[in-house]
């Protein structure tokens, strides 16, 4: 079950840029469903050619969360396109950035259990022996007489009901190659509550568990398209998929519709990254984190984040950032410095902090500044055949700049 859950959030952090970044998760009056007005066009030189810089909505709520949201196009030097928002939270000052030292967070079970599942009636509680986390041996697990599970094992927080593990998770697959979740990015507001009043509840729960996150957002889980994806779903199920993966055909009810949102975590009002960053003291890579829950008719039914910092931070310095178009310098200088073959697009311009273990240590990271270019690839492969010919391919990775120092940053998605 567990795991399932890993590698739903898994696609979910390569699933593309997130947006809203405010400083906390008590904004009752923003819906998440909605899209702002345009910002203002305007227009700037680089120093390899012309900017056409255009409004952009990626900003995702009135309050107006991003300081520049842009949509920045252009051809660099190098040949490498570019086609992309850019995000970066109002709360970042980039002639005065920080870096920081932390510490995970540990999650309390009893409070999870206080918040999340109030009215529920444990039937089964188990602790056992773990060494996949950085702050306990123990690992706490929990169902109630209603089919729910509440997990922990003190870094990760983990609610599932059985709506989401029977049907949701197979029909909503963010980062897949048909854009699932994309059409269920459409502001909806489902019969049985407004967006608002689903965001109000979520409000809660993140004051209620402490967490600090940016502006969400929110996909319309509605009926008719969950439907739709239910039939695409069943149809694809053979017999040696079911028995190898134990993968059972989804029925859809009315009932089953929801609101499902996606949370960007912050320190100190800062945008902690999603994805893939750092290699820690084993040499594997530290995962991202975020919030991902579920609301429907009978409330919150999943609420998933794998890890996150304590409010316990250490300045470690404060230097002279840089912005986008200085980081697209660099961007270019690195393309410029290797043979390209294909055609390379940047679709995605984030300011985000990347956590990096400390080495020898087991929770200490630091939270370094940073701008994260999401780059599609595309080019020619040999076909498998015999007939000499191609076929087109596509990769998505991205380049990753310390935003002070300017130093290529490794990440699991990085290379050319």
């Amino acid at each position: 079950m567990k795991k399932c859950i890993a590698v739903l959030l898994a696609l979910f952090l390569l699933s593309g840029s997130v947006y809203g970044c405010a400083d906390s998760a008590a904004n009752e009056n923003a819906n998440p469903g909605s899209r702002p007005q345009p910002n203002e066009t305007v227009s700037s030189e680089a120093t390899n050619g012309t900017v056409k810089e255009e409004p952009s909505d990626a900003g995702r709520t009135d309050s107006g969360s991003l300081a520049d949201a842009r949509r920045i196009q252009l051809t660099l030097s190098s040949g490498v396109a570019v086609d992309a928002d850019v995000a970066l939270p109002f709360a970042v000052d980039l002639s005065n950035l920080s870096t920081y030292e932390a510490k995970l967070k540990p999650q309390d079970f009893d409070k999870m259990v206080e918040i999340l599942a109030p009215e529920k009636k444990i039937t089964e509680k188990v602790t056992e022996f773990t060494a996949g986390s950085r702050l306990s041996d123990e690992y706490t697990y929990a169902v109630t007489e209603d089919g729910y599970s509440i997990m922990t094992d003190e870094e990760d927080l983990v609610f599932n009901g059985p709506l989401f593990n029977d049907k949701i998770n197979s029909l909503f697959i963010p980062g897949g190659l048909d854009k699932n979740s994309d059409q269920y990015l459409t502001g909806k507001e489902l019969g049985f509550a407004a967006i608002a009043q689903a965001q109000a509840e979520m409000n809660r729960v993140l004051k209620g568990l402490g967490i600090s996150v940016g502006e969400p957002i929110c996909y319309s889980l509605d009926y008719e398209t969950l439907q739709s994806e239910s039939i695409k779903w069943n149809e694809g199920i053979t017999d040696e998929t079911a028995a190898f993966l134990g993968i059972e055909p989804v029925e859809i009810l009315p009932e089953d519709e929801c609101y499902l949102f996606y949370y960007q975590l912050t320190v100190d009002r800062m945008p902690v990254s999603v994805y893939q960053n750092g290699i820690s003291r084993d040499g594997s890579y530290t995962g991202g984190t975020s919030v991902t829950a579920c609301y429907s008719k009978d409330g919150i039914f999943y609420f998933y984040m794998p890890y996150e910092f304590s409010d316990d931070l250490k300045k470690l310095d404060t230097q002279n950032g840089m912005d986008a178009e200085d980081a697209l310098q660099l961007l270019d200088d690195k393309y410029n410095s290797v043979i390209m073959e294909g055609d390379y697009l940047v679709t995605g311009i984030e300011f985000e902090y990347v956590p990096q273990p400390v080495k020898d240590e087991t929770n200490l990271f630091t939270l370094v500044p940073a701008w994260r270019f999401t780059i599609v690839h595309t080019y020619e492969l040999a076909a498998k055949d015999d007939s000499g010919g191609t076929v087109p391919w596509t990769d998505t990775s991205a380049v990753v700049f310390h935003a002070v120092s300017g130093n290529e940053l490794i990440t699991d998605l990085g290379g050319i």
